[in-house]
């Protein structure tokens, strides 16, 4: 029995509601902080992971000058040290945009934008707590996926393969998990088995 596994990759975004504009970044502004719970229990989400990037304007271009992923403790937790890489940033850098997932679970942003993750400003300081929904069903697991898949997509810069190896091992990882799952189970996802 072969099963026949079909993933959309690089799906142009929806439309997204348009962001005010963003002013470049005017020196260090971290470190950033919160907390990644589930939305129904407030149940702490360890092994979350926090993708953090500054990108720099070039030509009208945004590409990525720094980067820092973690993933959260087990109070849900979450610190992105920064003091460093915002000293060390080049002119036209805008302010860092975050991005979180855990497989299982709807990601932040819910969708993907026309920018990567969601402005930071909001970790500043005391931090904020990140509420994430448990995923029903193949579509809403589906969907999650695409959104963290279209956002690293977005990403633009030299050696993200090496500044980013949690977020890469999360997509394989969940790659593999879908494909385990599309066997066991293949009406659900809607896979189909060929003779």
């Amino acid at each position: 029995m072969t099963v026949l596994l079909w993933l959309e990759v690089g799906l142009a975004a929806p439309a997204s509601p348009a962001e005010e504009p963003e002013a470049y970044l005017q020196g260090p502004t971290g470190p950033y902080r919160g907390r990644v719970v589930e939305v129904l229990t407030d149940k702490p989400l360890e092994g979350a992971l926090v993708v953090t990037v500054w990108e720099q304007d070039q030509d009208g271009d945004r590409v990525v000058v720094a980067a820092r992923e973690l993933l959260t403790d087990t109070t849900g937790a979450f610190l992105v040290e920064s003091l460093e890489i915002e000293r060390a940033l080049p002119p036209r850098t805008w302010p860092p945009r975050t991005l979180i997932y855990k497989h299982g679970y709807v990601a932040l942003p819910r969708e993907p934008g026309a920018r990567f993750g969601v402005p930071t400003r909001r970790f500043v300081g005391a931090g904020a707590v990140v509420t994430l929904k448990a995923v029903h069903g193949g579509d809403e697991w589906t969907e999650t996926f695409h959104t963290f898949y279209e956002s690293l997509q977005r990403l633009r810069g030299e050696s993200l393969r090496e500044r980013l190896p949690h977020s890469l091992r999360a997509l394989e990882d969940t790659v593999r998990w879908f494909a385990a799952e599309s066997k066991r189970n293949p009406g659900y996802w809607g896979v189909e088995k060929s003779r």
